[in-house]
């Protein structure tokens, strides 16, 4: 197995894009993939009527077909001119991730609440936050920022590093493609109830076997009791809008930080009820920092892990 991974050069490239994303992190709205949540959009525009709840899901998984063929030929046609190697996959993984701009969005944004600036705040959360901002409390915001740090680590970090390692360059790009359209069709948003449904269903297919994996070794890095039991808790009344996926990691991290997570949001000033998971926990900024201090502690532990393997893959006698 060792020998298998020495001869890819895969990890010492994912190690590499790993550091310079940190340094010199690529924002969302900077990036090329961007395109790809213009082309959802606009799908969205043409297609996404009222309907019965079969005629919306039909759509959406007819959508989302139309989605990939455009976005399959783009990517075709410019990998036809340029050779697919590995600097060519290394950029592919480097466009995919984007974690870092969105950590350090959130640290302004904690800054502006140990300072009582809340309407700054609000601006911050607003650049990267699909549901409604303007009317969160200091707890709101805090929840806010923790589930959007969550899940972009997850989503734009931990899983096209994990893909890009397994499967390559494309297999990253392939995966944030996938995100960026449940992002711009996410079902627990009225305007895309039943339409947005089949993207949901598909990506949270995807993300199961490495959350299972990953999530349990990941609570550890920080003390986390109990969020298996927050999980079980509320899994069945979790609403089918969200992925459960987005439960397993918001359980971790509402039992790490000692705080509530979830609970109810706004999309277009339509609430949208929700359950608060860890109910009642007292609203603490400093969970901003607690969270992003733990995922870089995972973050530096898998980039060493990475490089142990490349290293004795390499160097073994």
């Amino acid at each position: 197995m060792l020998e298998t991974m020495a001869e890819l050069p895969h990890l010492l490239a994912a190690a590499i894009v790993i550091v310079i994303e940190w340094l010199i992190p690529l924002p969302f709205k900077y990036s090329p993939l961007r395109l790809c949540a213009l082309l959802a959009d606009a799908i969205a525009l043409k297609v996404n009527k009222p309907g019965t709840e079969r005629q919306r899901r039909i759509s959406g998984f007819m959508s989302l077909l139309t989605y990939f063929v455009f976005v399959a030929v783009i990517v075709w046609s410019l990998l036809f001119v340029m050779p697919y190697d590995i600097w060519t996959e290394a950029v592919l993984l480097y466009i995919s991730i984007s974690y870092h701009s969105v950590s350090k969005v959130n640290k302004a944004l904690e800054e502006a609440l140990a300072n009582k600036q809340n309407t700054l705040a609000k601006d911050y959360l607003s650049e990267t936050a699909s549901f409604d901002t303007k009317r969160l409390s200091s707890l709101g915001l805090t929840k806010g920022a923790l589930e959007i740090e969550i899940n972009a680590w997850v989503t734009t970090w931990l899983m096209p590093v994990v893909l890009f390692i397994a499967l390559g360059g494309l297999a990253s790009l392939a995966y944030r493609v996938l995100d960026i359209v449940t992002k711009q069709w996410l079902a627990l948003n009225p305007k895309y109830s039943d339409f947005g449904l089949p993207i949901t269903a598909i990506k949270t297919s995807f993300d199961w076997l490495l959350s299972a994996l990953i999530a349990p070794i990941f609570s550890v890095f920080k003390s986390s009791p109990g969020w298996w039991s927050l999980f079980q808790r509320h899994k069945n009344k979790w609403p089918a809008e969200q992925s459960l996926i987005d439960l397993v990691w918001m359980s971790i991290v509402a039992a790490g930080c000692r705080i509530e997570m979830a609970g109810p949001t706004m999309f277009n000033d339509v609430k949208v009820p929700r359950l608060r998971i860890n109910e009642g926990q007292k609203p603490n900024h400093g969970a901003i920092a607690q969270l992003r201090h733990w995922l870089a502690r995972f973050t530096v532990f898998l980039l060493i892990l990475i490089l142990l393997f490349w290293f004795i893959g390499n160097f073994q006698n």
